[in-house]
């Protein structure tokens, strides 16, 4: 996350230069090549290799959304919902299988490293899409887009979209990171908590799937903005009051947590009347919002090691997500036109 809010501000430059085809062909050949490096370059190579494979990820992340602006522009909110659906899918997906991958590999360096096949398949298909259109691939004026991201940075939208991107991401990270140690101090099992970290995952696919219809449906944003904030407040409260439920509580954090995502990604082209702009919101918004959301897990850690509990992590949680609620009332109004 660190490393993403590093190098999200430096994403539309790039995107600026090389056009966002060329961009994001370039950032799967670097995933590819960090995945490498992670996988076979020694303990050195371990952090060097997940920072480079860290920084591609933040060049994709951010530009991806400006594609979506200007390739979709009727079906923002669907294709918005169908590609965060794919990022969650994956994520459970390679929870799931890499522990397998390694044994079957080999060890875990061969484990990892057969992620990479996948950048390198993407690949591919992207310079077949790039073939095809042609004007995809030219470059953006460079004074344009300059001028959207100075312009975005004295927006309160900007700034609305940003921090209820950064609440939702902390929200999510905490719990992907601390969810299986929540469930331990409850008394359940590794297995269970497994178990139950993929249903987080699962069940928020779902959810953030169902939320892209009411934001199709609708030009204001706020009642589905809403309704991704508030779960995580009801599940940590369940959580704490009735913990023999846990396997409840998880479903409904991940309708509020995973599903924000796709609240969060769609805001960023619903907001904006164009790619460059996407592009210049995109950067902002993961930069600051990843910086916030790297705060979530290092400070439940700290919270939770001070206190020798998790009560005040979770009580802390239904804060955060009290606050994103508020937030989502400004983030989620009318888009403009455009």
């Amino acid at each position: 996350m660190l490393v993403w809010a590093a190098f999200s501000p430096f994403a539309p430059g790039v995107g600026r230069r090389w056009g966002l085809e060329r961009s994001i062909l370039l950032a799967l050949l670097v995933l590819a090549g960090g995945m490498a490096i992670r996988s076979w370059a020694g303990a050195g190579g371990l952090w060097l290799g997940t920072a480079v494979a860290a920084a591609a990820l933040a060049v994709g992340n951010v530009l991806l959304p400006a594609v979506v602006k200007r390739d979709f522009p009727r079906n923002l909110a669907l294709v918005t919902g169908a590609y965060s659906a794919v990022i969650g899918i994956s994520a459970a997906l390679a929870s799931g299988l890499s522990v397998p991958f390694a044994q079957l590999l080999g060890g875990w360096r061969n484990g990892l490293a057969a992620w990479m096949l996948l950048p390198i398949v993407v690949a591919l298909l992207w310079v077949l899409r790039m073939r095809r259109s042609l004007a995809a691939v030219r470059p953006t004026a460079v004074s344009s887009t300059s001028r959207h991201g100075l312009r975005l940075l004295r927006s309160s939208m900007a700034w609305q979209v940003t921090v209820f991107f950064g609440l939702q991401s902390a929200t999510f990270y905490t719990l992907i990171t601390w969810l299986p140690a929540i469930e331990d101090s409850y008394g359940y099992s590794a297995a269970t908590s497994g178990l139950h970290l993929f249903l987080y995952q699962f069940f928020g696919v779902l959810c953030g799937l169902a939320v892209t219809a009411l934001m199709r449906a609708r030009q204001d944003q706020r009642l589905a903005a809403v309704l991704v904030s508030l779960p995580v407040a009801i599940a940590m409260t369940g959580l704490m009051a009735f913990p023999g439920a846990a396997i409840l509580w998880v479903v409904v954090a991940s309708c509020g947590a995973v599903a924000a995502l796709t609240v969060s990604l769609g805001l960023i082209v619903l907001r904006t009347t164009s790619s460059e702009e996407a592009s210049a919101l995109s950067g902002m918004t993961q930069s600051i919002g990843y910086l916030l959301a790297a705060i979530g897990p290092i400070g439940a850690g700290l919270l939770a090691q001070a206190a020798d509990d998790w009560q005040p992590v979770l009580t802390a949680m239904v804060v955060v997500s009290l606050v994103q609620t508020v937030l989502s009332l400004w983030a989620g109004r009318t888009a403009p036109s455009g």
